[in-house]
């Protein structure tokens, strides 16, 4: 496993293709995919990130990715926009320990999905 995030866009977009590929491949042992193709055609965009947490008490995460929007939602070959690039960070307390890189994949549903996305920062505050 690679454990650098964030080297460009270009990267994030090559283990995206890989992600999302090794999802939708048919495996003899699997009835169903992770990833129910209805979703991606119904969907409005979609969000891959790739980030790194590292914690011992306290924890930081950080990582980069992308969000793509379907232009013509309803046509029958979807053209999807190019790349906006995104960073993620934030900071963690509690009872932890390790290193974790995790990929994902979000299915975006509206337009507002879409536009949160990709709005400028935001901060949460919460529990885990």
């Amino acid at each position: 496993m690679d454990f650098e995030t964030g080297k460009s866009l270009s990267d994030d977009i090559k283990h995206a293709r890989s992600t999302l590929h090794s999802c939708l491949e048919s495996h003899p042992n699997r009835s169903h995919h992770p990833v129910p193709t209805h979703d991606l055609k119904t969907c409005r965009g979609l969000c891959y990130l790739r980030y790194r947490k590292l914690g011992l008490l306290a924890s930081t995460f950080s990582g980069t990715g992308f969000v793509l929007a379907k232009l013509f939602p309803g046509a029958p070959d979807a053209h999807w926009s190019p790349p906006t690039a995104v960073f993620l960070s934030g900071l963690g307390l509690g009872l932890q320990l390790g290193l974790e890189v995790v990929e994902e994949w979000i299915v975006l549903k509206t337009p507002q999905d879409v536009e949160k996305m990709g709005a400028r920062a935001e901060v949460r505050l919460g529990g885990e």
